[in-house]
């Protein structure tokens, strides 16, 4: 317990968690029942801590509807809504202290438990060492400390991203792993360079952050200022959000290009536990850090966050902006070849999107959203006759329908080619229309029940039974592979059904043939043997066509021994070369030199074939061998 009210200064504290009976008001429920007397200061300093960006929370012995019920009889239904995490029951007050912590994830020593009972606070300290608390006569001391602060967040933003973080909580007891939770949560990070335009954010950021403070030099305006202004330095902030929300400037680093090393590296707690920290490290390639004082995440070498989906390209100090209209714009659209391309590729007057396989919200992987085929009914079926496509084949992800390719304009689309070649093609008996799917196995062959049902793609939480197996079977009819002459039908069809203006860039499939070991695995024996047929004549057509540009894999790669668990996956330094190649093509397209490799590669830095398979596999699938 603290020695003295002068101990105390809210200038310390993020959140506030608060007893209720003869604390925040007068009285017991128990007692008074719904003639509870509320504490108006009490009321109005919830409302100005939360307009310096204070959080509240509850710890209270009682019931919770009861609490709950007599905050909205008294009219203070919005009051109740500023308590983030607020844990009402009978149980001992210690642990469950100890549980709001963890769950707002914020340190023990900027956090004050008021209570009127001396016993709850000694038990609060018990569990949680470096918590402040107090017994309510603090409360007019830190009422008069806070007259001296400035209204900062008067649109409550940090009490939104909490709240954010406390619908995140709910949602995450529904999934069987965290990383299930973070596929499903379409996680984006976005890399900004304009920093001058943000630097109060950014300041606060560097000055405020503890628990995600690499390097935590704390600077003034003037230090920043000079920061921000120096060439040698690379500094960038960054900007995260998923399906719940957006999360506004989270994070900050400064990379010293001179050596190589983090001048800051930095990231608010309410991104604590996505992987940002760990995301930014790796897209930075690993660094030199200096890490000082105590961290909550630990930085790994060769560690991918894999449920990341997406980076856009930041924006350059040239006062361009990501909407400008003097940008090339850009798409790159593919499964996971092109999410080992990302990482290399940068452009200071280009926008580019990427759109690779990733897990829907519902745990279903969305790599069948790249086959042409599938690309091509997007643009061509009904809506009506889409939906009920999704409705029988619920396998799918409900973004199977979605495509940039049609609904933006673009100046280039690089479109991968890998997956057409193995996809398997079934025809819906209703509408009479086909979807292209893996080659695991066919899904209308009762042989293979059991193996869909034991299947479980990484990170997935999609579950496969027999009663939806027999459904697909009434639904679809196996049609075989997909032709070649339909994936060059389907190639027409984009190139004709987007502006003539569009050029085109498409990745073809290497078709080295596999050793012998590889080829007693049927997905390299199948692969092969589609290719051998597959891309000769694909190249042929693609050479007819303007506007039109292709890279081979097969000038890439020296021998199957480049081939990791299949045929498209690779050693990154083949990703590396692939983005050089294609980034050549770009340029040579747009007659500028305007995409660039974001770095050299070091042939010495190769990871290990387990490390590189994580790093460029979005969604790695665990194939077996199924008999037709």
């Amino acid at each position: 317990m603290i020695k003295s009210n002068a101990d105390l200064n809210i200038s310390n504290i993020k959140l506030i968690i608060w007893d209720l009976d003869n604390t925040f008001w007068n009285g017991t429920i128990t007692e008074r029942g719904s003639k509870i007397q509320f504490i108006d200061e009490n009321i109005n300093f919830i409302k100005n801590l939360t307009d310096i960006g204070v959080m509240n929370s509850i710890c209270s012995k009682n019931d919770y509807t009861t609490i709950k019920n007599t905050f909205e009889n008294n009219n203070l239904n919005e009051i109740w809504q500023y308590f983030l995490f607020p844990s009402i029951n009978w149980e001992p007050k210690g642990q469950r202290i100890k549980e709001i912590i963890k769950k707002i994830q914020l340190r023990e020593e900027n956090i004050l438990f008021i209570d009127d009972n001396n016993l709850n606070l000694e038990e609060a300290k018990y569990y949680c060492p470096k918590i402040n608390v107090a017994m309510p006569d603090i409360i007019p001391l830190l009422i008069s400390q806070l007259k001296t602060f400035e209204k900062n967040d008067i649109k409550h933003k940090r009490l939104k991203r909490y709240k954010i973080l406390e619908e995140k909580y709910k949602e995450r007891k529904k999934f069987g792993s965290n990383d299930n939770f973070l596929y499903s949560s379409n996680i984006r990070v976005n890399i900004e360079s304009n920093c001058i335009e943000y630097k109060e954010r950014i300041l606060e950021l560097i000055n405020r952050t503890n628990q995600l403070n690499f390097t935590k030099k704390r600077i003034n305006q003037q230090e920043l200022d000079s920061l921000l202004n120096d060439t040698t330095i690379e500094s960038r902030y960054i900007t995260v959000n998923d399906k719940y929300g957006d999360y506004g400037i989270c994070g900050f680093y400064s990379l010293n290009k001179t050596n190589n090393s983090l001048v800051h590296f930095l990231f608010s707690c309410s991104i604590m536990s996505m992987g940002i920290e760990q995301y930014i490290y790796s897209y930075l390639e690993f660094p030199n850090i200096k890490i000082e004082g105590e961290v909550s995440v630990q930085l790994e070498k060769d560690k991918y966050c894999k449920w990341i989906n997406q980076v856009k390209k930041e924006i350059n100090n040239h006062g361009l902006t990501s909407n400008g209209n003097n940008r090339y714009k850009i798409l790159f659209q593919g499964p996971c070849d092109m999410r080992g391309v990302a990482v290399y590729l940068n452009s200071n007057y280009c926008n580019i999107d990427f759109d690779f396989s990733y897990l829907d919200s519902k745990g279903k992987v969305r790599d069948h959203s790249h086959r042409i085929l599938n690309v091509v009914n997007s643009h061509k079926l009904t809506d009506a006759i889409k939906q009920k496509i999704l409705n029988d084949a619920d396998f799918l992800t409900d973004t199977l329908y979605t495509q940039n390719i049609f609904n933006k304009q673009y100046d280039i689309i690089v479109f991968s080619l890998l997956l057409d070649s193995n996809s398997m093609v079934y025809k819906h008996k209703e509408t009479g229309e086909k979807i292209a799917w893996n080659d695991y196995g066919t899904f209308t062959n009762k042989n293979n029940y059991q193996n869909y049902i034991n299947f479980c793609e990484a990170g997935s939480s999609y579950v496969w039974t027999e009663e939806k197996l027999k459904s697909y079977i009434c639904n679809f009819d196996y049609c075989g592979y997909m032709s070649i002459e339909e994936i060059i039908k389907d190639i027409e069809y984009m190139i004709n059904n987007v502006s003539s203006k569009t050029k085109w860039i498409f990745i073809i499939p290497a078709n080295i043939k596999p050793s012998k070991e590889q080829m007693q695995k049927s997905w390299f024996c199948n692969r092969y043997n589609n290719r051998k047929k597959y891309v000769p004549k694909i190249l042929k057509y693609l050479k007819s066509k303007q506007n039109v540009k292709y890279v081979k894999l097969n000038n890439i790669i020296h021998s199957n021994k480049d081939y990791l668990d299949t045929m498209d996956h690779y050693d990154r330094f083949i990703y590396y070369k692939l983005a050089k190649e294609i980034a050549k093509k770009i340029n040579e397209l747009l007659k500028r030199k305007e995409v660039y490799i974001k770095s050299s590669f070091s042939t010495n830095s190769k990871l290990s074939t387990f490390s590189l398979l994580k790093k460029f596999t979005r969604i790695f699938l665990l194939y077996f061998i199924c008999k037709d």
